[in-house]
């Protein structure tokens, strides 16, 4: 849905919010601007290749993990079923890539882990800093627990992240960004500013609704995609089904 893509662009921009803290601590402030825009346009410029190449190479049937589709031994027939990228066997160079991701992950989560620890920390002081010593032990048992869910029982990465950026970064980086600009008066604006501010507004709150409701759907319906990945796609034309008949008696007959 375009609310979908629209919440995930977002997803890419939710490190926007430590621009504040980075520019408090740059030696020429002035250049905060500056550098800012030449590391999105860097990430733009690695990003768009993929994107292209992934488009190039797998159509519309890409696979969430461009890196699922990178396979050899494929079964007769592949192209007919429901995830045709994602049947064979993974190929070599799929599971090395696959032990970079992982590698990258586990050094990534060295930083990340202790973050949301110490976040979660200051949100409740009186609880888990002053209060009894069993508290920050449950919390911390808790938070594992619940990532060990996260991580083995939701199927579709994109649809968590959706989720995540239509309820989060859309109030962190859009929402509460223009209404506290307001509500604090900080600066005076013209009326074409205040109506592009709205306007900001009623768009994020567009996806914020939707947004997250096309994520929490497509996260429901993931289990029932993946029992399904070994079905035929719909939508077959006649002469893809015919070519497919053919391919599947001659299999059956060898």
């Amino acid at each position: 849905s375009i609310a979908g893509v629209a919440s995930y662009t977002f997803y890419s921009f939710a490190v926007i919010v430590t621009v504040p803290s980075l520019r408090s601590q740059m030696k020429d402030p002035r250049k905060t601007v500056p550098a800012t825009s030449a590391a999105y346009s860097i990430c733009f410029l690695l990003f768009l290749p993929i994107m292209l190449l992934s488009y190039a190479g797998f159509g519309g049937y890409a696979p969430e993990n461009l890196i699922s589709g990178m396979r050899i031994e494929r079964p007769a027939g592949w192209w007919a079923h429901q995830s045709p990228f994602e049947v064979g066997r993974i190929s070599s160079a799929g599971a090395l890539l696959s032990f970079v991701v992982v590698l990258n992950l586990m050094l990534t989560e060295l930083i990340y882990l202790p973050c949301t620890i110490f976040a979660i920390d200051a949100s409740c002081p009186q609880l888990f800093r002053h209060g009894p010593p069993w508290a920050p032990k449950v919390m911390r048992a808790s938070y594992v627990i619940f990532r060990f869910i996260a991580a083995t029982s939701i199927e579709s990465f994109v649809a968590l992240s959706t989720l995540i950026s239509s309820l989060f970064c859309i109030l962190n980086n859009v929402i509460f960004p223009v209404l506290a600009f307001h509500k604090l008066g900080v600066k005076q604006v013209s009326v074409w500013r205040k109506a592009s501010h709205t306007i900001i507004v009623l768009y994020g709150m567009f996806v914020l609704i939707l947004g997250s409701a096309a994520s929490i759907q497509k996260l429901t319906a993931s289990n029932d995609k993946l029992m399904q990945e070994d079905a035929l796609r719909s939508g077959l034309s006649e002469a893809c089904a015919s070519a497919y008949a053919a391919v599947a008696n001659a299999t059956g007959s060898s």
